[in-house]
């Protein structure tokens, strides 16, 4: 069964409040969406970290849950990810 908080960020993505992968988090928990992606917890760890790392198979899940366009969400992982690179290239903390 789909759980019901999809909706919400369905609602939310639209509206442009969720730029993130976090701002999903902050909404429906990990454990929720590897569930519902068909994924381990271990590597929804690392996916948290870098959502660069998804599979376009995942990232098809996950929009089909909310409602969106999958061709957001590959642009939302492939901009996290090279911010990421970025830090790292830099030398910033935190990454």
């Amino acid at each position: 069964m789909k759980d019901h908080r999809y909706k919400l960020l369905k609602i939310l993505f639209q509206g442009g409040d969720i730029k993130t992968f976090s701002d999903i988090y902050k909404y429906i928990p990990k454990t929720v969406i590897k569930e519902d992606i068909g994924t381990s917890g271990t590597r929804m760890d690392r996916l948290m970290k870098d959502p660069s790392g998804f599979r376009l198979q995942e990232l098809n899940r996950l929009a089909g849950l909310i409602g969106c366009d999958v061709k957001s969400f590959v642009l939302m992982a492939l901009a996290e990810g090279y911010d990421q690179y970025k830090k790292k290239a830099s030398g910033e903390k935190g990454v």
